[in-house]
């Protein structure tokens, strides 16, 4: 007569009831870990946080690809991408927000004001006036509208209107408003083709990074005008050409 076991009866009553259980849990896992691979197409609107006003102009990428896109002027935005991608909003005078994408459904920002990034309008409208001290300083000197003589100078002022022209003051005052004029410039231009901005749509670095800057430095009349969307767009064009074209050849040395 075969040994009978009282506690058989009791593991099959257990492994009956936790059967189900693993499965699922297996079923679980794996739905996951297809779920993170799964490519959608997400949409969603920005908002300003404070005002719950929508944002246009929000530049959007996808950390995993490097795909950038802009929000419309509704504050729309539609992206490719893939679950559990991370996905980077930015925009001046808002703080740079991060959000996983977890589903497909629509996705809902609010951006914070990010009152930090006033300080450099401050700075240049600082540096705009230290400019312009200076040029006070040659008017002190008699030297006026930057050493050039307008008409009625020339009529009512002669002898002021001459030093204007043949003063050694008025030459320097020429010269450093031409310089400070250009400084201003170069400036705006620097403020709009960053080297951050270039290095996130293009993905460009080091050596190709400084040739592509170099090679594609937009001019001021270009740019003066700019909004974030523009830049963006010029970037991109002025990449495609870059990689068509290939590298400026390097400066032979002697």
């Amino acid at each position: 007569m075969a040994n009978f076991n009282p506690l058989k009866p009791h593991f099959n009553h257990i492994a009956n009831y936790l059967r189900p259980l693993l499965l699922l849990l297996l079923m679980a896992c794996c739905g996951d870990a297809l779920s993170q691979k799964r490519a959608i197409t997400l949409t969603g609107v920005v908002y300003n946080k404070t005002g719950a006003a929508r944002v246009a102009g929000v530049t959007l990428t996808d950390i995993a690809n490097n795909n950038t896109i802009i929000t419309d002027d509704l504050g729309t935005f539609k992206i490719n991408c893939s679950i559990d991608d991370t996905l980077l909003f930015k925009k001046q005078g808002l703080t740079d927000q991060k959000i996983r994408v977890m589903t497909d459904f629509v996705l809902v920002v609010y951006m914070q004001p990010n009152i930090v990034l006033n300080q450099v309008d401050i700075k240049d409208v600082t540096k705009k006036q230290e400019l312009n001290d200076m040029m006070a300083d040659y008017g002190k000197k008699g030297v006026y509208n930057g050493g050039n003589a307008t008409v009625w100078q020339n009529i009512f002022s002669p002898l002021n209107a001459l030093f204007n022209i043949f003063g050694s003051d008025a030459k320097n005052a020429r010269r450093f408003q031409k310089d400070a004029t250009s400084e201003l410039q170069q400036q705006e231009i620097s403020r709009k083709f960053t080297v951050a901005m270039v290095q996130q749509i293009t993905g460009l670095k080091d050596v190709k990074l400084k040739n592509f800057m170099d090679s594609y430095r937009p001019s001021y009349q270009d740019c003066k005008n700019w909004n974030e969307y523009d830049e963006i767009t010029y970037i991109k064009k002025s990449y495609a050409q870059f990689e068509k074209d290939g590298e400026p050849a390097l400066p032979k040395l002697y």
